[in-house]
């Protein structure tokens, strides 16, 4: 479940999907209560559960993010498995914040682009100020109480061809398990000679990778390399999109309900695909038939490519922000998961070498190696 406690955020990042239309409002005790009761009450009593604390930026409203991690303990039921994680653009972690975090066993991702060039030329403050040191001030900070370090990267046209060396540069630094994401926004126009970078950037990536654990000295996790071809067969085969509307769900401020967090700035910051609220429940199962629609049929940009039957497509909200439509699917996004799936087929052992290494499964994200829930709950029989 993602909660979005907040569209406020103290930077003004030209490409986030949230602060660039969303209405700066704020989620209320009543709703995140009401939330909650969506997440545990029908919840099965061995469920693993996720609250992911999202915003704007989450550590704005830091008050309330306690009130809501003391209220999801209270709530939840003996025998599920409760845990929290947040993504923070790290400009306002302070000794207090991180203890608590830590305590909490918050699993903290930060937004980080890279080298300063690279982070300020898109991530400001609100009166056009930089904020690298401010992340970096934070990243230090959180390091002396949470051992195992992730950033989310956000790439650009503009950064792509410095995407390894800010990999390295941040891997230095003390930053260990890595998230790539490409800006999809329609500021962001990705040019076939920007994916010819992408790939090369991408493939040297692979070679720092396959070094770097090699030698064993510093910790290194990037998830598109811990999926093989035939995961990638076992998990999306038959399926097409991500987890929402099928095992995660988000709640905006207002108390609407939407697939993801995607979904809730869209419209002029209205949100679209509203799918009921916390009070009265799920009431457009239509549309959560859309989300977990398997057909090719309305796909039609993707039942000719000869990855259908190992990709789960582009992502639904940026699919309907950009094409108008959840399935239509995005030039930079699809090219960004097209070099990986040549990947998996070129070189089928690069995305096994992170089993030998146990020690690289940190239970930072909770997508490494876990114990395996008796009963994985999906999002209808928590709805119905």
């Amino acid at each position: 479940l993602e909660l979005v406690l907040t569209e406020r955020c103290n930077l003004a990042c030209d490409y986030c999907f949230v602060t660039r239309r969303g209405l700066g409002r704020d989620m209320s005790l009543e709703v995140a209560e009401a939330a909650l009761h969506l997440l545990f009450d029908d919840a099965p009593e061995d469920a693993r559960l996720w609250v992911t604390l999202f915003g704007g930026e989450p550590l704005f409203v830091m008050p309330f993010l306690r009130e809501v991690v003391g209220l999801a303990k209270a709530l939840v039921k003996p025998g599920q498995e409760l845990h929290f994680n947040t993504t923070s653009n790290g400009t306002l972690i302070t000794h207090e914040t991180a203890a608590f975090l830590a305590e909490n066993d918050i699993r903290v991702l930060l937004s980080i682009d890279g080298t300063k060039e690279h982070h300020d030329r898109h991530r400001k403050f609100r009166d056009g100020s930089p904020s690298f040191d401010h992340v970096m001030r934070g990243l230090e900070v959180l390091r002396k109480y949470q051992a195992w370090i992730g950033a989310r990267i956000t790439v650009t046209p503009e950064s792509i061809g410095n995407l390894v060396s800010s990999v390295e540069w941040l891997n230095q630094k003390g930053v260990c398990q890595f998230l790539i994401g490409i800006a999809e926004c329609p500021e962001v126009i990705w040019t076939e000679e920007d994916i010819g970078k992408m790939d090369g950037q991408i493939r040297l990536l692979v070679k720092y990778y396959r070094r770097t654990l090699e030698e064993g000295i510093i910790p290194l996790r990037i998830l598109d390399f811990e999926a093989s071809l035939e995961d990638r067969r076992k998990s999306h085969g038959p399926i097409w999109g991500c987890e929402a509307a099928r095992n995660k769900l988000c709640v905006g401020p207002d108390g609407k309900i939407y697939p993801c967090s995607r979904f809730i700035a869209l419209n002029d910051g209205q949100g679209a695909y509203a799918l009921g609220d916390v009070f009265c429940g799920i009431e457009r199962y239509d549309l959560v038939d859309d989300m977990q629609d398997n057909r090719a049929l309305p796909r039609n940009g993707c039942t000719g490519c000869e990855y259908a039957q190992i990709c789960a497509g582009t992502c639904s909200g940026v699919n309907l922000e950009l094409e108008g439509n959840i399935y239509s699917t995005v030039y930079g996004n699809c090219s960004y998961q097209k070099i990986f799936h040549r990947l998996r087929t070129e070189q089928p052992d690069l995305f096994a070498i992170h089993r030998k290494y146990p020690i690289l499964h940190s239970r930072f994200t909770g997508t490494g190696p876990q114990p395996e829930a008796q009963s994985t709950p999906h999002i209808r029989d928590l709805l119905e």
